[in-house]
């Protein structure tokens, strides 16, 4: 039972009791429930720690207590749809993605009558369980903003599934886990669309730098996803509400959890003994199937389905190389803002370095930035600015006045140490959107324009949202004038420009 004192707490928060259920109703789960993946627009959250480390004291594969705790109109038609096209992308990210001209434009109800299609567990959940039920059906409204808000991921997910001829079940997890929101992170470390937790996401593949967050990658984080569950699937021989249930306490919570009760993988019922698994999971396997009954029956439910389209609204373009953001966004013909929403797994201005050289474009850009590439010479990529070695300075000082770590100012310019002399010159990139960075004396510089009121030191605990308030500008004001993201992290003693 979750205390009086929790829940006037989540009143606080337009719909945090449905993230609270939909999540499961334990400790962790209310915690979870405070980045309220229900929000229609939460401010920035930027912590003072940086993402890319993560906790370090989680279990490992196999023996975590819980995944989580180691790191969302009209009734729509039941007539059979005819398999889909043959994928352009054919999960292969490594050509871009041009979308097929020759095929006509679906329904916009399709996506959910593919996705009934391929559920296969059927009424799993017995009646004794329609709690879920009733909190659904109580809470329809919010429930119809957390699916129309997944208009952009579903349909490549429900592709993905599909391709792996997995239970479309699957496809909702993002619903339960994040609300649709593929830059939702917990309280207690879990990111992404699937909520992956770090060690979990090392195990699976999914890199994560100071440029670059792989649990935020709608396509690498849903490929790790798919082979978490089949990997899951196989250890539990084929029986999926045991899979969905050590997706979530994790594998080994379960399997201890069988060999207490005397009963093996292929002979277990879940409801028989879900009494014995913690609460959180108790609750998430229920919600999962009562969502996945409202989308096959959204007028047992009171709820109006939100018109989605079944193709996918992204295209998969390789870029081969670094490229800033902005450039890309110039490049196809889109926003900023455009790219920054279907890419918040890179953290800077640019994509990393290293990989992955993918990026995400608005549905029928990719050809147009594909073209515009094949003629960008490299040094148009990114903006670079030359410094000066001056007496006194080291590689630590100049990174930090750049906002950059000191390996990127040694992977930049090809150097083996950190020696550095004055008077040579080091390849710095910088933002392109204008930024102005700080030179001369950091103290001294710093300290005159700080009384001018041209530039804010960040402290603890702040963040763009609430650095733009005070200061009578808006977020992105300060994300154009510093070549920032969404998915940014801001730092004690870092320095914005603020006009």
């Amino acid at each position: 039972m979750i205390s009086t004192l929790f829940i006037r707490r989540a009143r606080l928060v337009p719909g945090a009791l449905l993230a609270l259920s939909l999540c499961a109703c334990n400790v962790p789960s209310a915690l979870h429930a405070l980045w309220n993946p229900f929000e229609r627009t939460p401010p920035e959250t930027v912590g003072t720690e940086d993402p890319a480390q993560g906790p370090t004291s989680k279990s490992r594969l196999g023996e975590q207590p819980s995944r989580q705790n180691d790191e969302t109109a009209s009734v729509l038609p039941a007539t059979p749809i005819p398999p889909p096209p043959p994928r352009v992308d054919g999960m292969d990210t490594n050509e871009p993605v041009v979308p097929r001209q020759d095929v006509p434009r679906r329904g916009p109800q399709e996506l959910w009558a593919r996705l009934r299609q391929g559920m296969r567990l059927g009424d799993a959940l017995p009646p004794s369980l329609s709690h879920a039920r009733r909190w659904l059906r109580t809470n329809g409204g919010d429930v119809e903003k957390v699916l129309a808000r997944g208009q952009t991921h579903l349909p490549y997910i429900v592709e993905a599934v599909e391709a792996r001829a997995l239970p479309a079940e699957i496809a909702l997890i993002p619903a339960i886990e994040s609300g649709f929101r593929p830059n939702a992170r917990s309280p207690l470390g879990a990111d992404g669309l699937w909520q992956f937790m770090p060690a979990t996401a090392t195990d699976y593949g999914l890199k994560r730098t100071w440029w670059y967050e792989g649990r935020r990658d709608i396509v690498a984080a849903t490929g790790a996803a798919l082979d978490y569950l089949e990997a899951l699937n196989r250890r539990f021989h084929g029986n999926w509400l045991l899979t969905m249930a050590a997706y979530n306490c994790g594998e080994g919570t379960a399997e201890r959890i069988l060999k207490r009760a005397g009963v093996t993988a292929r002979e277990a019922d879940l409801w028989a003994l879900l009494a014995r698994f913690p609460k959180e999971t108790r609750h998430y396997v229920p919600k999962l199937l009562a969502l996945s009954e409202l989308v096959r029956s959204p007028e047992r439910f009171g709820v109006r389905l939100p018109a989605l389209r079944l193709e996918p609204q992204f295209d998969v373009v390789d870029i081969k190389a670094q490229l800033e953001l902005a450039k890309a966004a110039q490049l196809a013909g889109v926003s900023p803002q455009a790219i920054y929403d279907l890419n918040p797994g890179f953290r800077r201005w640019a994509t990393d370095p290293g990989g992955p050289h993918r990026l995400l474009t608005p549905r029928g850009t990719g050809a147009k930035l594909t073209l515009a590439l094949a003629s960008l010479p490299p040094s148009g990529r990114v903006t670079w600015q030359r410094h000066t070695i001056r007496p006194g300075e080291n590689l630590s000082l100049i990174a930090h006045r750049f906002g950059l770590r000191v390996r990127d100012l040694m992977v930049a310019n090809n150097l083996s140490s950190s020696l550095i002399r004055a008077g040579n010159a080091l390849l710095v990139p910088t933002p392109r959107a204008h930024t102005v960075v700080i030179s001369g004396p950091v103290k001294r510089r710093t300290a005159r324009e700080v009384s001018k009121g041209t530039i804010y030191r960040v402290r603890a605990g702040d963040s763009l949202w609430r650095i733009a308030r005070r200061h009578n500008t808006s977020v992105a004001a300060l994300m154009r004038l510093n070549g920032l993201t969404r998915a940014s992290v801001l730092r004690p003693g870092q320095v914005l420009r603020l006009a």
